[in-house]
Formats: structure tokens, C-alpha cells, sequence
């Protein structure tokens, strides 16, 4: 055994023959030759009675100093009883567990969206993605996961907290689900989104959707009908496509028509194609139709009743059936079932005079358009014909129509009151009216009935009211205090 030179390993190297070199300066540093200018450096060593080999590298990569000062190293920790063979193999899974966290948040949510996206809404899909785009990208998009704190998430909360109240909460709720999500796979420790909400400014009193006092109901029932007879369907300048269509089929040359009538070539030839071509709607009528069946309709949310198809009207038995897959809460036992009373019958006995698609109220759009988001948030079945109305068109309607702040939304709230106001209809039936949860658990999961019969009279009751037809229903005092007594 000699001790090692520079100029010795080099000639070893050259010389390409295979065997193992100890180094006389280092106990246990080999240098091994296992090929022509292929050579690398060992340390041998013996722990507990067993004898192992482990490698420092290669040379000329590590030359003979460095290997010395790596062996010696090596041998601190046999000095302690380590095995620097295990010890290396422990500080090199660290490094790839901690590499592993080096997630940067716009990772971590496209990663989130794919392991939870899949049983969200369209509209969950779109709020949070939209956010995540709006608000939080911009910000924190390319910081990592664990090094997001409390200073990053007021950051990103700060600008909208107060000027967008309703928005900065959905934020702040991602940000916390987000997180957690990172926190139970170990990305990071803690959750600065938290309960941050707590030491953040006070927001404004949020506004509750605006409802219509239910005596004020027939009077405003008797306005919307009255708007509905001030319309007609189809506007005066399709008043002569039957007669454009009958000058046609007797043969009559269509620019003879258009001249006899006074209207453009294209015109008459559009009128007399009226299955590619149908007239003109008056869609301001048929948001005053859908509003009322709305209404008289319990009513279900203004989503549910918009998206109805022709086929989920039962006219034998009168009623409707909405899917549970288009209802607000998607988990309970089967299709929502709304009994119809005599006048919801009526709007749609009227509305089948003007049909034109699968919708029971279809929209001013034939075909789905890039640039309405609704396509992707309301669940549009891809089987049907046409657009339903949009979502929004009832708020609308009722904004520029009648100047109120009320919405459509608001009537739900206007149909409980007077229900309960009434006395003479069970909670179990107004509740199952709104497809709202009522009673225990248990005992929803041993009650399939949904009471259609009893929420029949109840509609019908509601629809007479409505009209003005049924006696008012007196709102009985309530008392904002109460009262002390002397004894």
C-alpha cells in the first residue's frame, strides 16, 4: 500500500487495468480502475461486523484531494456509529421529498381543479377558475406553495374586500380550500386563509335578494297580465306571411308578391321557408309568460324552470318534472315533481301555439354562442333543440318593465310567507314546495312522497290568490320584544 499522487492516479488511469488502488494518506479511500480512462473512488469500511463498499464519485470529476476529503467525512460518521451509506441515502430522499413541494400555486390549482373539479357544477368550474384567473394568478401564480403567508393572502384580498364583499368571500374561501388541500399532502404547514376574514375590515351588511310583500301580489299579477295582453306574439310586419305563403303556393312568382306587397325580394322568400326562417318572436311576452308560470309554480329557482324542456310537462296528469341533475341540490332521491295549477296549465296550452324548440321558454339564441359563458356554467342538455332563456332575462324584465328592485329569485321568500301566513298548509309541504330540507335525516332518507296532491291544492290555493280570486290572507302582528310582566 503507498500513498496516492497525483501523477500516480493519472498513470493508473491511463494504463486502463482493472483493480482496486489503496490510498495509504486516507484509511479505506480505494481508487478503482475498471476500464481504459474509466475510474472512480471507493470507500471501504466496516460497521457492526459487516463490511460495505459505498461510491464518492468519479474521476477525474472528484479528483484526489476531494475524494480524501469526502472519505473523511465519511469516516466522522462511522466515528459516531453512522452508517454514511444509509446517512446518504436519508439526506437524498429529503431532497426529493422537499423538491416534490417545490410547487408554485398556478401548479397546485390546475392540480386541485383536476382532482376536484370533477363533481362540481358548471357554475362552480366557472366562479372558481374565473377567480383564480382574476385575483389570485396575477399575484401569487408562480409563488410556491409553502411560501404563500398571511401578508400574500391580504395581498390578494385587500383590493376586492371591501369594493366586491361577495366576491372577496368566494376568494378567501378558495384560498382556504386551496391550501388545506396543500397542507394535507404535506406542501406546506399551516393555513394563512384560514379565519383571515376575522381581522380584515368590517365589509358592508350584505343585501338580501328583494322580495314582493305577498299582499302586493295579485295587484302586481294583475300588471304583468295586463303587459302580456298589450303584446302579441309575432310583430305587425309578419302580419302578411300567410298571405305571402298562399300567394306562393298558387304559384304566383315571388318577386310578383313582393312587388303586389310592397316588401323586399329576401322577405318573402324567408317567409315562404318559415321551417328554416320562423317569424320573429316577441320575446318581451314570453319573459312575461315565463315570469308568471314561474311564480304560480311554487316557484322552484328561476334556473330550473328556465332550462324545462316540452318533454318534462306532463299534460295527462298536469304537472311538471325537473330532473334532479338540473335542480340546486343534486344528492336527494329522485326528480323534482311540480304540480300545475289551472292557470300554469293555461301558459302552456298558449305556449305550444308558438313553439319553435325543445325549450318551454327558449331564448333569443338558435345555437350556442363562444362567447356566452352560461353555455358552459347551466346544464344544457346537448340532446336538445335551440337555447333556453337566458338567466338572467327575468331580473331584466323586471327592471326595465315595472322599475321595482324586486327579482325573481325574491318570490320564493314571497310564496313561504304567504303559505305560512295562511295556516291552513303543513310546513312539510310549503318546505318540499321549495326543495328545501325538512326533518331529520333519517327520516328524509324514509319519506319517498313528495306530497303532490296536498302542494297541488296548496298551488292552486296560491294561484287564486294570485289572481284576486280567494279571500286575503291577514298578516298577523309580530312582536319585536318581549313584553316584561310585574308580578
Amino acid at each position: 500500500m503507498a500513498k496516492l499522487t497525483t501523477a500516480t492516479v493519472d498513470k493508473l488511469v491511463r494504463d486502463g487495468t482493472e483493480k482496486m488502488t489503496a490510498d495509504d494518506a486516507c484509511t479505506g479511500l480505494y481508487l478503482q480502475i475498471s476500464g481504459l480512462r474509466r475510474a472512480s473512488w471507493v470507500l471501504r469500511y466496516q460497521l457492526d461486523g459487516k463490511r460495505k463498499s459505498m461510491g464518492l464519485g468519479g474521476y477525474p470529476t472528484a479528483g484526489l484531494a476531494e475524494a480524501r476529503d469526502r472519505a473523511r467525512e465519511k469516516r466522522k460518521l462511522l466515528a459516531d456509529g453512522v452508517d454514511p451509506l444509509e446517512y446518504r441515502q436519508s439526506e437524498r430522499s429529503k431532497r426529493q421529498a422537499e423538491n416534490a413541494k417545490r410547487y408554485t400555486m398556478a401548479q397546485l390549482i390546475t392540480e386541485y381543479v383536476g382532482a376536484r373539479g370533477g363533481g362540481w357544477s358548471g357554475w362552480t368550474t366557472y366562479s372558481f377558475n374565473n377567480n383564480m384567473k382574476n385575483h389570485v394568478l396575477p399575484i401569487v401564480g408562480n409563488v410556491l406553495v409553502r411560501d404563500i403567508n398571511k401578508s400574500l393572502v391580504r395581498r390578494i384580498l385587500d383590493p376586492i374586500w371591501l369594493a366586491k364583499p361577495a366576491t372577496s368571500r368566494l376568494v378567501q374561501g378558495y384560498l382556504a380550500q386551496l391550501l388545506e388541500y396543500a397542507e394535507f399532502f404535506e406542501l406546506r404547514v399551516g393555513n394563512p386563509a384560514r379565519g383571515i376574514q376575522k381581522y380584515l375590515p368590517a365589509q358592508p351588511p350584505r343585501g338580501h335578494r328583494k322580495d314582493l310583500l305577498f299582499e302586493e301580489v295579485p295587484t302586481f299579477m294583475r300588471q304583468l297580465r295586463e303587459y302580456q295582453d298589450a303584446r302579441v306574439w309575432y310583430p305587425k310586419e309578419n302580419v302578411d306571411r300567410d298571405a305571402i305563403i298562399a300567394a306562393w303556393k298558387s304559384g304566383k312568382p315571388q318577386p310578383d308578391i313582393a312587388a303586389e306587397l310592397g316588401r323586399n325580394t329576401s322577405y318573402v322568400w324567408r317567409s315562404c321557408h318559415p321551417e328554416r326562417y320562423p317569424p320573429a318572436l316577441n320575446f318581451y311576452r314570453l319573459r312575461a309568460y315565463a315570469l308568471e308560470f314561474l311564480i304560480l309554480t311554487g316557484p322552484p329557482r328561476a334556473n330550473e324552470v328556465l332550462l324545462t324542456l316540452w318533454q318534462d310537462i306532463d299534460e295527462e296528469q298536469k304537472i311538471m318534472v325537473i330532473p334532479r341533475a338540473r335542480m340546486k341540490i343534486k344528492k336527494r332521491n329522485g326528480d323534482f315533481i311540480v304540480p300545475l295549477s289551472t292557470r300554469a296549465f293555461e301558459i302552456v296550452q298558449e305556449l305550444k301555439t308558438i313553439r319553435r324548440s325543445d325549450y318551454l321558454f327558449p331564448g333569443i339564441m338558435k345555437r350556442p354562442s363562444t362567447r356566452n359563458i352560461l353555455k358552459d356554467v347551466r346544464p344544457i342538455d346537448p340532446n336538445a333543440e335551440g337555447r333556453p332563456m337566458c338567466l338572467t332575462s327575468l331580473d331584466y324584465f323586471l327592471r326595465e318593465n315595472f322599475g321595482t328592485n324586486i327579482n325573481a329569485h325574491g318570490f320564493r321568500k314571497t310564496f313561504s310567507n304567504w303559505a305560512h301566513a295562511s295556516g291552513r298548509f303543513r310546513d312539510i309541504a310549503i318546505e318540499l314546495s321549495l326543495d328545501h330540507a325538512y326533518g331529520t335525516q333519517i327520516s328524509r332518507i324514509y319519506r319517498d312522497e313528495q306530497l303532490v296532491q296536498e302542494r297541488r291544492e296548496m298551488l292552486q290555493a296560491w294561484s287564486n290568490y294570485c289572481d284576486g280570486t280567494s279571500a286575503d290572507v291577514i298578516r298577523l302582528p309580530v312582536r319585536s320584544k318581549k313584553r316584561k310582566v310585574t308580578v
